[in-house]
This record gives structure tokens, sequence and C-alpha cells, in this order.
């Protein structure tokens, strides 16, 4: 080819070197043409059988492949498995919007809560609301007793009590007596009721909190089972792995936010629950603490009343009695002999007399530790070290688990690593967050947990310094009735020795007033005590609330805070492990028709139709090689004759 593009051939000019060329070159070149055609010839008849049998090997590898598909892809030839899809994707979708309404119910609740919490007049007005119920429920029982007590006081008037004996008089003034002993057990369960009715409050509150968590919890389980429920419609509905798998994920994602969210809202909604019910119970105590010095300035005013009844009954009894009264000549015996027994009543009198001074020193004592209390009460530095030191004591119990929790807690984030979790699968991912969550709330927990303790704690304080009152307030009632006891042997003993009854009469009413006044004090310094300690529970409690929500809100910040950091964690390795499914999947893959053929030959066979040139190339190339050959053998005829090359066309 190259001398047949490059010379011009002259008959008459021979060379030896186009003879050596003509010799070896141009017999080659014919062989080679020939070769060439009989190869183009043979490509272009076995085309069309390469064609057909390509199309054959298609045909088999899709009839396999269709006997080998599953019956969920055979379903999808049906008409309605598009709508199946869709249904189950609507109701994972309406399951999902189902329960963000009852979280948004149950985080609109804990939002009017905290904004409550902040009102002083509605922890006012739910405080006096209880009182009012309170009230209105003793107010029946309440009144027959004031009647009660005003029907033994009429019989106690002077004119009446005059004609009557001194049994008669008895009666009337213990019966008054029981009557003020009912008013005052009547305001201590009023007080009692009002306590019980704000705890009541408060549980109804709580379980208001846990119904709407149950709720949220139950819907968000929902929309994962329809969630779930979506992706086997999918799978059966013929679509590919990474779909309904990416639906199946985006369900466990959506419930675990959803679940997350929901105990958030319900512990806040706990939390403001227990700091309402605080703010309230300070309200409600001090309101039962007025009333409570009401009450007792009541009572007063009727054991006054009662005192001076009996006192002018008595008067009148002993001006009827002197009226129809002996001589006094007729008396000297009656002094002779009382001289004969003055022994017996001087040591009834000293026992009475060191009765009646053991009582005072009881009651003294009383209300010495009540003026102690008093000046804690208005001192707010007492106030605030025992808040304090009781907040201090209660981190300090559980510092060692906190720090535990921390622990364990930093190693499961840690473990949350994207790179080390995108090769594990969903089970392995999903127990690991689902161990850094757990150990979240924990977290959450141990806050809660240390909050109830300080509140028992100061509890503890409480009912300690209420059993201390109750102690004092026994040993003093116990010293009054004695000296009663003893103001009445000495009446005795005087009436054994023979005096006058005007003498052991007056000497048996004054120790009962005697008793009567000290078992007065003894009460109400045990009341002033008990009074005063719930004043300090409450400042105390009221310090500690305050302290306690400071410790509250920064727990809960960081507990958000972890909690968004390990969403982060799993967005992260959810997407790493998405990326590596992707360039798993980016892989070459062979065809499973191409499986039994190797090599140039099966690849050859392996391609369409309109790739297969061979025939088309080697044509125009034997047709070229034919022709130089027919030009060497026109050469090879004139080689005697001479060749000349005028210009060579390639130098």
């Amino acid at each position: 080819l190259w001398l047949s593009s490059s010379f011009s051939f002259d008959c008459g000019s021979p060379g030896p070197g186009l003879h050596a060329v003509a010799g070896m070159a141009f017999p080659r070149l014919c062989t080679l043409g020939a070769v060439l055609l009989v190869c183009a010839a043979a490509s272009n008849a076995t085309r069309p059988n390469a064609t057909a049998s390509n199309a054959t090997g298609s045909e088999e590898h899709a009839r396999q492949h269709e006997e080998e598909r599953p019956p969920a892809h055979q379903e999808a030839a049906r008409p309605n498995a598009t709508d199946e899809v869709a249904e189950a994707q609507k109701a994972m979708h309406d399951a999902i919007e189902e329960a963000e309404a009852k979280i948004a119910k149950l985080e609109n609740r804990s939002e009017d809560m905290k904004a409550q919490l902040h009102s002083k007049a509605f922890a006012i007005a739910v405080a006096e609301g209880i009182q009012s119920k309170v009230h209105a429920r003793f107010a029946e029982r309440r009144r027959e007793l004031n009647s009660s007590f005003e029907r033994e006081l009429l019989a106690l008037d002077p004119a009446t009590a005059a004609a009557a004996n001194s049994s008669e008089v008895k009666a009337a003034v213990d019966s008054a007596k029981r009557a003020i002993a009912g008013l005052k057990d009547l305001n201590e369960a009023e007080m009692h009721e009002m306590r019980a009715g704000l705890t009541d409050l408060s549980h109804a509150g709580k379980e208001k909190a846990k119904s709407l968590w149950r709720e949220a919890r139950m819907a968000a389980k929902q929309a994962y089972h329809s969630g779930m429920a979506a992706a086997r419609a999918q799978r059966e509905a013929g679509l590919s792995e990474d779909v309904y798998e990416r639906s199946e994920r985006a369900a466990e994602h959506a419930s675990e936010r959803l679940r997350h969210r929901a105990e958030g809202a319900a512990e806040r909604a706990e939390g403001l629950a227990e700091r309402q019910h605080g703010r309230v119970e300070h309200i409600l105590e001090r309101m039962t603490d007025e009333a409570g010095d009401e009450g007792r300035r009541a009572l007063d005013a009727l054991r006054e009343r009662l005192r001076r009844a009996r006192r002018a009954a008595e008067q009148a009894r002993k001006a009827a009695a002197e009226e129809g009264a002996a001589s006094l000549s007729e008396a000297a015996p009656e002094d002779s002999g009382a001289a004969a027994d003055r022994h017996p009543m001087e040591e009834a009198e000293a026992a009475m007399r060191s009765a009646s001074e053991h009582a005072e020193a009881a009651i003294a004592k009383l209300r010495s530790w009540s003026s102690d209390l008093e000046a804690h009460l208005h001192d707010e530095n007492f106030t605030r070290a025992l808040a304090q030191g009781i907040q201090a004591r209660v981190r300090s119990d559980a510092a060692d688990r906190r720090a535990d929790l921390n622990r364990s807690l930093a190693v499961a984030l840690e473990a949350l690593d994207a790179r080390a979790m995108a090769a594990a699968n969903a089970s392995e991912v999903e127990e690991a967050v689902g161990a850094a969550g757990r150990l979240i709330r924990q977290v959450g927990e141990l806050s809660r947990q240390e909050a109830r303790e300080a509140r028992a704690a100061l509890g503890g304080l409480e009912r300690s310094g209420r059993a201390k009152a109750r102690a004092l307030g026994r040993e003093a009632k116990a010293a009054a009735r004695q000296a009663l006891r003893s103001g009445k042997a000495l009446s005795r003993a005087q009436r054994a020795a023979g005096l006058r009854e005007r003498v052991y009469e007056r000497t048996e009413g004054e120790a009962e007033r005697s008793g009567e006044r000290l078992q007065g004090l003894a009460e109400h310094a045990a009341e002033r005590a008990e009074s005063l300690l719930e004043h300090q529970s409450g400042r105390v409690e009221h310090q500690l609330e305050g302290m306690m929500d400071e410790l509250s809100d920064e727990e809960g910040r960081a507990v958000e805070e972890l909690q968004a950091r390990l969403h982060r964690a799993q967005r992260r390795i959810e997407e790493a492990r998405m990326a590596a499914a992707e360039r798993a999947s980016e892989k070459p893959q062979r065809s499973p028709a191409a499986g039994p053929l190797r090599g140039a030959p099966a690849v050859l066979l392996a391609q369409s139709p309109s790739q297969d040139l061979t025939g088309t190339l080697l044509a125009p190339l034997a047709c070229l090689a034919m022709t130089a050959g027919l030009a060497s053998l026109l050469a090879s005829r004139h080689r005697r004759r001479s060749a000349s090359i005028e210009e060579p066309l390639l130098a």
C-alpha cells in the first residue's frame, strides 16, 4: 500500500529496488488481502447468529430472573400494589401526626403549669379554694358544737346555779369543756383536710400528666408500627431494598424522637407539678397557721367565758349556802378538829405546790424552745444555711452515683462514632443509641431523685421538731394534770379534817382553775411551737425549692444538650451507614446471564448487535489489499522494462 501511494511507475525504466520489493512484499499483500476477505465474509456470515445468540441469552436471563422473583414482586404486578403502599404511608403519617398532637398537648400543659408556677395569684386562688371547700364541709359540725357550748353556758347562769348542787354544775362545766375540745379537734381536722386536699390535687395533676404521657407513648409506638407496616408494603410492592430499609430507619428514628419528646415533656410536667405543689403548700400553710391562731384565740375566749360562768355559779352557790350557815360558835369544834389533822393537809398542800412548780417549769421550757424557734424564723441567714446544708448533704450522698453515670455516659457517647459504626448493622446501632438514651434518662431521674430526697430530708427535720414539741407538750400537760390531782387531794384532806364545805370546795375550785390554766398554757405553748415549726419549715422549703429549681433548670438544660448530642451522633451514624451502602451499591456487578462466558469471545457475544462492526471494517481493508496485490502483479509482468521514480511523494 505504501508503494502504491508513494511512487509512480515508468515501465521503460526498471529498478532493482522495485523488483526486490515486488518479489517479496507484493505476494504477501495479496495473501493478506485474501485472508481479510475470508474474515470479512465469515464475520458477516456469523453476525446474525451471534445477534440471535445474544438475544436468546438475554431472553433466557430475563426468563430466569422472572422465575426467581419473589412473590412480593409478583404482587407488584397487581394494579392495587401502589395503592396499598400509599395507604400504608398515609397511615404512618396520620399516626405520626396523632403522636405529635398528643405530645403537643402534654407540652402545652407543661407550659401552662410553668406560667401558673410564676403566678402568685394563681397559688393564692388554689389555696383559698381548698380552704373554703374544707370550711364548707365542716361548717355544720362547727355550728353544732357552738350551740352545745352556749346551752351549757346557760346552765351555769348564777340564778340557775344557786339552787343547783355541785354535781349539776360540774356536769355542765364538763359538757362545755367537751364542746371546746370538739372545736379544737375540728380545727385540727380542718388543717389536716386542707393538707390532704392539696396532696390529692397534686396527685391528680401528676396522674393527668402520666395519663397524657401514656397516650403519647402509645401514639409513638403506633407510629413505629405504622412505619414498619409501610416498609413492609414497599417491600411487597417490589421496591428496592434501599427504599424500604430507609423507610424502616425513618420509622425507628421517628418513634425514638417522639418517645424522647414525650418522656421529656412528662418529666417537665412532673417536676412543675412538684414545684407548684410546694408553692401552694407554702401559701396554704400560712393560711392554716393564721386560721389556727384565730381558732386558738377563739378557744381561749370560750375557756375564759366558761371560767367566768363557773366562778359566778360558785359564788351564787356560796352565797346561798352562807345564808343558812351556822353561827360562828359552831365552827370552833371544827377548827379544833382541823388542827388535829393539820399534818396530812400540810403534806397535801406541799405536794400541790411541788406539782404546780413542776408544771410551770415544763411550760417555761416549752416556751423557751418556742422563743428560739421564733428567733430562727425571722433569721434569713439561718433559713438559707439550713437549706444549703440539706442540699449539700443530698448532693454528697448522690455524688458517687452521678460520677458513675457521667463516666458511663461519656463511654456510651464515645462509642457512637460515625466511622466506627458505619459498618455496624441496624440492631447494633439501635442498641448503642438505646444504651446512651437510658443513661441520659437516668441522669435526669437522678436530679429529680435529689429533689425528692431534699424534700424528704426537710420533712424529716420537721417531723423531728414536731415530735420534740409534742414531747414537751405532753410533759407540761402531765405536770398540769398532776397539779390538778394534787389540788383535789388537798381538798379531800380538808374535807376529811372536818373543815367547812366552802373551804374544801374553794380549794377544789382553785385546783381545777389552776390545772385548767396550766393545761391551757401547755397546749398553747405546744401549738405555738408546732406552728413556728411549720412556719420555719415553709420558709426553708421555699428557700430550698428555689435552689432546687435552679439546679433542676440547669440539669434540664444539660439533659437536653445530651439528648441533642445523642441525636446528632445518631444522624451522623445513619449518614455514614447510608454512604457506605451507596458505595457498596456502586461497585460493578456481573450480570447473571454472562456467568458461564469468559474472555474476548464472550465480550463480543455479549455485545449488542449495533456494536458488532467487524465485518464492516474488514471489507474495505480487504478491497484495498486486493487492489495493491493486483498492482504488484502488473508491475511484476513488466519487470524487464525500465521503471523510474520521477518524484517521490514521501521523502
